[in-house]
């Protein structure tokens, strides 16, 4: 399988975002082990679509830890799955501050690791992070930890604010076995 990395790096403004898309929006496939990396400001990945690969090990579509106001809007990530179920990796990580992952499909993952993620550290906290509007499809069971849909932070910061707001979702579980577990419920929307 072909390996391809896209890296969408630079700065816009709130009046003028960068935008990646496609001719075609969410008929453009990326295959094999395919990755996005999002590194700037005011950028936006419009209508990209992931499907029959697996990425070998990063995380499939990723926000820098330096990027702010960003957007992945209206794209999906399909049967993006490692074969070895035990490799953990995530299909969106959010780092940085204020980025927003709203309308994307999200369906077929296998292996193991959280679907997505929304990391705090010392220069990421609070972050205020939106995601909205998705669409998250059926995860079979791993039977071992690691297979939430989404996290916010980790043990190491669940004593710390994040202001993300998680707001009108679309979730399939009627095959999960599903826990929903909240610190510092009174600073997350649902």
């Amino acid at each position: 399988m072909e390996r391809s990395s896209y890296y969408i790096k630079g700065n816009g403004t709130a009046e003028k975002s960068i935008i990646l898309t496609t001719a075609n929006p969410g008929k453009v496939m990326l295959s094999g082990n395919s990755i996005l990396k999002i590194d700037g400001q005011f950028l936006v990945v419009d209508g990209l679509f992931f499907t029959n690969g697996f990425s070998l090990d990063n995380d499939v579509m990723s926000f820098s830890k330096t990027s702010s106001n960003c957007r992945i809007t209206n794209s999906s990530i399909l049967n993006y799955s490692n074969p070895d179920k035990t490799v953990d990796y995530k299909w969106v990580s959010l780092h940085g501050t204020k980025n927003r992952v709203d309308h994307c499909s999200f369906t077929g993952k296998t292996h193991q690791g959280t679907l997505m993620v929304v990391w705090l550290s010392e220069t990421e906290a609070p972050n205020y992070h939106q995601i909205d509007h998705n669409y998250f499809g059926p995860r079979p069971p791993l039977e071992v930890n690691g297979g939430e849909i989404i996290r916010v932070g980790t043990s190491e910061w669940s004593m710390s604010d994040s202001f993300t707001v998680i707001e009108k979702m679309y979730l399939i579980i009627a095959m999960v076995k599903w826990k929903l577990f909240l610190s510092n419920q009174e600073k997350i929307k649902f």
